[in-house]
């Protein structure tokens, strides 16, 4: 008899999960043989599956989704992807997966625990340059993380997840050229609109500050446009919101690791040249972060909405009753 995916509505609960590990592992590792930029100071690259994160957290939950980024990174390290921070390079990732697999099934204050002490952590390396001074004052390196955490304080932190949760999230539009020019024009500002800002946070210019002012207005705007005008599904807000506070996330464990294994352990690298990479990677990732959380929401918005029906359609009346007969 053929066996195919959507049986897996029909497995108990651990083999279910067995087989979904199975098939995520293998498309984890797939993926993170693929090379992508630089991972500046390590001599190695980011991989395309950097972005599979929050959605092996939020369509496999802490767990499955967890174990499946180990399997899948030590399948990748078999296939010739090289080793980083001593077997440990499924780390970032999996933070990441634990994270949100406990935020959209509305387990907060373990991973408020989890990113104090990541930032905590992280500040407290003497590797650690926490102050970057730049032409238009002191910043704090950790400036967007520091949002990240407040996004995740905020009210926003616990409504993301319920969300993401929603079936009715996608609001039923009819697709006319309007529509798609409404989405168009949303989506163009948003992004335009976060080029503006992160140039403004990071560009050495005198015209910063206005730079900033005018990326915050111009994302404001497109995200209003498309919340009240396109009607983006507010699983689309509940993704970014995640994927921004797992990408901060993973940022941290990311920096943590090559302080304390290629500083402190190996001594790869110098202690004498963090302060340099500190100062440049300081412009350079929140570019990474936000090509990243675009990526995430891209691909994980559309993904999740189909395999949540796919793999986990909602109970017929006949599934109830099977169920039913099985309890007797």
């Amino acid at each position: 008899m053929d066996w195919k995916i959507s049986n897996l509505k029909s497995l108990n609960r651990n083999t279910k999960a067995i087989a979904l590990i199975a098939i995520f592992a293998a498309l984890y590792a797939a993926l993170r043989i693929i090379p992508t930029v630089p991972m500046i100071g390590t001599g190695a690259t980011f991989h395309l599956s950097d972005i599979l994160a929050p959605l092996f957290g939020i369509l496999l939950g802490p767990y499955v989704g967890g174990v499946s980024i180990i399997i899948g990174t030590f399948a990748a390290i078999g296939l010739g992807t090289p080793v980083i921070f001593l077997g440990l390079d499924f780390l970032p990732a999996f933070v990441v997966a634990i994270s949100l697999g406990f935020l959209v099934r509305g387990k907060w204050f373990p991973v408020v625990i989890l990113n104090a002490l990541l930032l905590v952590g992280y500040v407290v390396n003497p590797l650690t340059v926490n102050f970057i001074v730049t032409p238009w004052g002191t910043v704090p390196y950790l400036w967007m993380h520091i949002v990240a955490f407040l996004f995740l304080l905020s009210p926003l932190g616990r409504k993301a997840g319920k969300w993401v949760k929603e079936d009715t999230a996608f609001i039923s539009n009819k697709i006319t050229k309007k529509y798609i020019a409404t989405i168009g024009t949303g989506l163009t500002g948003l992004v335009v609109g976060a080029i503006l800002l992160v140039l403004g946070l990071t560009t050495v210019a005198s015209y910063s500050l206005i730079e900033t002012i005018i990326g915050a207005i111009v994302v404001v705007g497109s995200s209003a446009v498309l919340v009240f005008k396109a009607k983006i599904a507010k699983i689309t807000i509940g993704f970014a919101v995640f994927a921004f506070i797992g990408t901060m996330m993973q940022h941290l464990i990311g920096g943590i690791l090559y302080e304390t294994i290629l500083g402190q352990l190996t001594g790869a690298v110098k202690p004498e040249a963090f302060v340099t990479t500190w100062n440049f990677v300081f412009y350079i990732y929140p570019w990474e972060r936000l090509a990243l959380i675009i990526g995430a929401v891209v691909v994980g918005v559309p993904v999740t909405r189909a395999l949540k029906k796919f793999l986990f359609p909602p109970k017929t009346a006949a599934d109830k009753k099977t169920d039913e007969a099985a309890l007797k």
